[in-house]
């Protein structure tokens, strides 16, 4: 499933449709989801708004696409989930986590999506001279296996990123809606938030922040968010 859906990456250059592609369904119905155009920028139009020309301006900006997940005829959305949790390196789109991790994000007031231009035609016609112009609207945006963008209030994942990739994702929003952005009153008292505790210990040894937000969105964190989507994924009405 990976293969088929990193070679769709590699042969798209974000226009409409990508949501459509077999690979793309046939994904979505492992993991009991949909997608849904959601009228944000995408990384593409956000990155060439700041471009220094004008150039690979035929590539299509592509399009935000909300994960949403799919509800049974009789109204219930319990998936049908196997004993065995899936690997972390299960396509996201085809991961039954993916429906819980989309209700972790908008727990936080965010919304999980997947970010159609995180893609570039490396076999089209003029596809190098675009690269080394502007990597950064081109073949960057292959090596992206997901962002939270706070200004957007996203968690974006490419259509092959991996289900690691996704939690990890999830692990940035939920550090900057408890921790960095938290009220003063809140921070006071979050006590039992672990992402905060372990933030403010790194802070305590005297590294910066800068240094300390990797740190903290590793080790306890993604196992928490992971356990977190599990038990959304698999409870009923999510």
């Amino acid at each position: 499933m990976v293969a088929q859906l990193s070679k769709l990456r590699a042969a798209s250059n974000g226009a409409a449709g990508l949501a459509e592609h077999a690979a793309v369904t046939g994904a979505l119905q492992r993991s009991r989801c949909r997608l849904v155009r959601l009228g944000v920028p995408t990384e593409r139009a956000e990155r060439r708004q700041h471009a220094r020309s004008a150039g690979a301006s035929s590539l299509a900006p592509g399009e935000m696409l909300q994960v949403v997940p799919e509800t049974s005829a009789r109204g219930d959305a319990q998936p049908r989930l196997a004993e065995a949790w899936p690997p972390a390196s299960v396509a996201a789109l085809a991961h039954p986590g993916l429906r819980g991790a989309s209700g972790v994000a908008r727990a936080s007031g965010c919304r999980l999506a997947v970010d159609t231009s995180l893609c570039y035609d490396v076999s089209a016609a003029g596809a190098r001279a675009a690269a080394a112009a502007q990597p950064e609207l081109t073949t960057d945006l292959l090596r992206v296996g997901g962002y939270f963008t706070p200004g957007r209030r996203c968690v974006a994942l490419a259509v092959d990123s991996r289900w690691h990739e996704c939690v990890h994702e999830l692990t940035h929003m939920a550090f900057h809606t408890r921790v960095r952005t938290a009220p003063a009153a809140a921070a006071r008292g979050a006590i039992e938030e672990p992402l905060r505790r372990h933030w403010e210990q790194l802070r305590a040894r005297g590294l910066s922040e800068v240094s300390c937000t990797p740190a903290t969105c590793t080790g306890p964190a993604p196992r928490a968010l992971r356990r977190a989507c599990s038990a959304r994924a698999r409870a009923p009405g999510r």
